[in-house]
């Protein structure tokens, strides 16, 4: 797989870690909405 730079196995990790930090926050941002919405209705 030489398309993407992607021979080399470190350029394979900063994709994977990138792809794992965007879920990450993507998930940490939609618990913090759910819970600032619950306490908003209390």
């Amino acid at each position: 797989m030489s398309f993407f730079g992607l021979t080399d196995p470190y350029i394979w990790g900063a994709y994977v870690a990138c792809f794992l930090c965007v879920i990450v926050c993507c998930a940490i941002g939609l618990m913090v909405k759910k819970d600032t919405g619950e306490e908003e209705d209390e």
